[in-house]
């Protein structure tokens, strides 16, 4: 896209608007990155490990056993807790 400026004016205004683009993109990337490193940490991981896996098995099993695979993730997740504190 080919633009034509008629005065040094129109060249600065574009410029700054472009400078204040890229400065926009650049606080969003990394937004991105802290919220993506925080997500990343290993209680996290394991968090999101321990919930997936508790609804894959509650599915596989039935109604009557979700109680059990309930508690289960919840004594589990308890345990990593206080494993990650002790460190």
């Amino acid at each position: 896209m080919k633009q034509s400026y008629n005065s040094y004016e129109e060249i600065n205004r574009h410029l700054e608007i472009l400078k204040i683009e890229r400065e926009i993109s650049f606080h969003r990337l990394m937004q991105s990155t802290s919220s993506i490193s925080k997500s990343l940490t290993a209680p996290n991981l394991i968090k999101m490990g321990l919930g997936t896996i508790g609804t894959t098995i509650s599915s596989s099993l039935g109604q009557s056993k979700q109680l059990k695979v309930f508690l289960f993730t919840t004594v589990l997740k308890f345990l990593i807790r206080k494993l990650f504190k002790r460190k």
